[in-house]
């Protein structure tokens, strides 16, 4: 190689270790969760009826066929929300489907149903499985409510904060912790106060249910603990 050609060469590794990196302008975001791989059901099967693949308490015809907000459950998948109740327990069903060997949960409050396809039903922040903590299809005393955005009428969401519109279970679990108020008692620390006025809020969150209990605060600028 002549003096040129080293040169040239010498130039060229130099651009090379000093051009910047290539990035992927779409980098892969990772994989996702899919949720569960429904098992194999067949609209068209004249047995489904009495066929319950999924054991959820809902026959795949039913599962087929029935609307819920616009849409259908899953014949295939048991919890089709995925927020951790069956989907025969939501719409208040306790009892397997007739001619199957499923077993199921038995539902404590078949008047109580929450919706099989929208995992938080009254749009709290807290999943109708973390609600319904145990899992029998009644709201217990030591339970928020499923449909109800602000289960003790304190004015507060019984979930996470969200916007303007304050919480109380704000890490979302369903239990208190220390530095949260429960979303359970309308006045947590016992003082004649409500949590809602403690904490400044204003809004009414659920007129219907708590005519005549919420409290706003009339002067929101001050808190107390």
């Amino acid at each position: 190689m002549n003096p040129r050609q080293l040169f040239s060469a010498a130039l060229l590794a130099m651009s090379l270790m000093a051009a910047p990196a290539c990035t992927d302008p779409n980098p892969d975001p990772g994989p996702t969760d899919p949720g569960p791989t429904p098992l194999p059901t067949d609209a068209n099967d004249p047995n489904n009826a009495t066929k319950d693949t999924d054991c959820d308490g809902l026959s795949d015809k039913l599962e087929f066929e029935a609307s819920y907000d616009g849409k259908k459950t899953n014949p295939g998948v048991t919890d089709t929300d995925q927020d951790g109740l069956p989907d025969g327990l939501e719409v208040g069903v306790g009892t397997p489907v007739t001619g199957t060997s499923c077993t199921v949960p038995a539902d404590a409050d078949t008047s109580l149903q929450t919706s099989p396809v929208k995992a938080d039903s009254d749009g709290d922040g807290l999943p109708d499985g973390v609600e319904d903590a145990n899992h029998n299809g009644k709201v217990d005393d030591d339970e928020t409510h499923p449909l109800l955005a602000d289960t003790d009428c304190d004015g507060l969401r019984d979930g996470p904060s969200s916007g303007s519109i304050k919480g109380e279970d704000q890490d979302a679990n369903g239990t208190r912790g220390a530095s949260e108020t429960d979303p359970r008692r309308f006045d947590t620390d016992g003082d004649g106060i409500s949590d809602g006025v403690e904490v400044g809020a204003i809004t009414h969150l659920d007129e219907a249910n708590c005519a005549g209990i919420f409290r706003p605060d009339v002067n929101p600028g001050t808190t107390t603990d």
